[in-house]
């Protein structure tokens, strides 16, 4: 029922503040995180839900739920529910949108191993749920916005194979591939490893694969371009996306889509040596 209430209006989200609905969310799960683990799962599931509801437009929100610990609480419940596919999509939900243009909970979130349990837990469901590798993408994409340490940390976690490996498994999900791209473009920002890492993996020609499966969809499209954008260094990745015809994908986006993609298409081919 909060969730829902939450859900609906600004107006009602701002009561749920002022009445201390944030804090009695968060003593609900910290209180039931030991309880029967069916019965506690339903709980969070709906705790996540009702906070990732406040959390969405409101960074007042993202700022109490910091404040009161609420970060540590989200992650310790990931790691008990592991196994819990719903729980684990929501969770990855909340955890995206405190992310969101807040650099302590960014920070707060890696100190807390939070990455490690958000790529177990995609790891865990990855043959299970599109949505866990969705979400799961979502999050790693709004933890590596303007943040270095974070797109270090995705690395070295592995994150960079769990975003491969659910580009793999969910080819035809246009929504995996539109965050896993969108998470490809901020892990390639000005990180020479991570774009070394990203083509010694194997992810530039799904990146490519994505493009020509969701060709009408334009914001897999303008999200791939920007990974491509990001991609054409060093050397060793300009042969591969040769390799796979980056170019006609780039230029097939930034025509379809002009005001999308055309940008971001024009910056990736200007990169790209001509007569390659």
């Amino acid at each position: 029922l909060l969730s829902q209430f939450a859900a609906s209006t600004t107006l009602n989200r701002v009561a749920i503040r002022e009445a201390n609905g944030i804090t009695a969310i968060l003593t609900s799960m910290k209180t039931h995180t030991d309880t029967d683990i069916d019965i506690s799962s339903n709980l969070q599931i709906s705790a996540c839900t009702a906070l990732k509801h406040m959390t969405k437009v409101d960074g007042i929100h993202r700022d109490l739920i910091f404040q009161h610990d609420g970060i540590r609480t989200l992650i310790e419940i990931m790691k008990r529910h592991l196994g819990h596919h719903q729980l684990q999509k929501e969770a990855c939900s909340l955890m995206a949108n405190l992310a969101f243009e807040n650099t302590n909970n960014k920070n707060a979130i890696r100190e807390a191993h939070g990455i490690v349990v958000l790529l177990l837990g995609m790891k865990h469901h990855l043959d299970a749920s599109a949505e866990v590798q969705e979400m799961g993408c979502l999050a790693l994409w709004k933890l590596s916005f303007e943040n270095a340490t974070n797109r270090d940390a995705i690395r070295d976690a592995g994150g960079l194979n769990a975003i491969r490996n659910a580009m793999i498994v969910y080819k035809d999900v246009a929504t995996v591939q539109k965050q896993a791209c969108g998470a490809l473009m901020n892990l390639s920002h000005q990180n020479n490893v991570n774009k070394d890492e990203i083509r010694k993996v194997g992810i530039l020609p799904l990146i490519i694969t994505a493009m020509d499966v969701h060709i009408n969809d334009a914001l897999v499209q303008k999200h791939a371009c920007g990974a491509l954008n990001n991609l054409t260094t060093p050397s060793e990745n300009i042969k591969v996306l040769m390799d796979a015809e980056a170019k006609r994908y780039l230029v097939a986006a930034g025509t379809k889509f002009r005001k999308e993609c055309g940008p971001l298409a024009r910056a990736a081919l200007k990169k790209i040596p001509a007569g390659e």
